[in-house]
């Protein structure tokens, strides 16, 4: 069981928090870019850089009640795939406002990340091991934003910012679904879940098949 917690985290947890810190310097360092292909002034450009934390700041509160009420499992492949599709279709808004949504939500896709990660932790690991396995995924975490500043640097060189952006949503994507085909919530986390929230007397018939088992 301790190594299924640990192959949970390092094959499927750490690559959706890898992949969704890959836009935190990408962005800066395209925004010259971005800015003489679209023309963007220097102050629409900094709405643009700092609405993705807007988005991720103001669905933050509700990223923790989402992820005890649908399960980690889904509330992180809607996060990621969100993420995905917002950064893939980046490329495509070619004006201030639609690339200005588009970068927020982003953000707000992002949100739930944290939180349902900790909440498999917590699903899956003791509390003697949960502090090394939280620094494991802060690495991957960091990793990210240390990997994103020279690769979407050469993707630019070599070919365009679109590109880049459109190379993130894509394997996003593919992230996303490898983790909902892969992870399964915990099967006493489900149980939980839908004694929490069912009608009363349909967890009081729930709660009366636990104590009898």
């Amino acid at each position: 069981m301790r190594e299924k917690s640990w192959i949970v985290l390092i094959l499927l947890l750490a690559p959706i928090n890898f992949l969704m810190s890959l836009d935190r310097h990408a962005i800066s360092i395209a925004m010259p870019v971005i800015r003489k292909d679209l023309g963007f002034s220097v102050a629409e450009a900094s709405f643009i850089l700092s609405c993705a934390t807007w988005g991720y700041s103001l669905l933050q509160p509700l990223s923790g009640w989402l992820a005890e009420r649908m399960g980690p499992r889904r509330v992180l492949f809607g996060a990621a795939f969100l993420w995905s599709l917002a950064t893939f279709v980046s490329p495509l808004c070619l004006g201030f406002a639609p690339f200005l949504l588009a970068r927020f939500g982003m953000g707000a896709a992002q949100a739930p990340d944290w939180a349902s990660s900790m909440l498999v932790l917590k699903q899956r690991f003791a509390a003697a091991s949960r502090s090394r396995a939280n620094a494991l995924l802060l690495g991957f975490i960091y990793l990210g934003s240390i990997v994103s500043g020279p690769l979407t640097s050469w993707l630019m060189l070599a070919y365009s910012w679109k590109l880049a952006f459109a190379l993130f949503g894509a394997f996003g994507i593919v992230i996303s679904v490898y983790w909902l085909v892969c992870y399964r919530d915990p099967p006493e986390s489900i149980r939980g879940r839908r004694c929490l929230w069912r009608p009363a007397q349909v967890a009081g018939n729930c709660f009366a098949r636990r104590d009898s088992g």
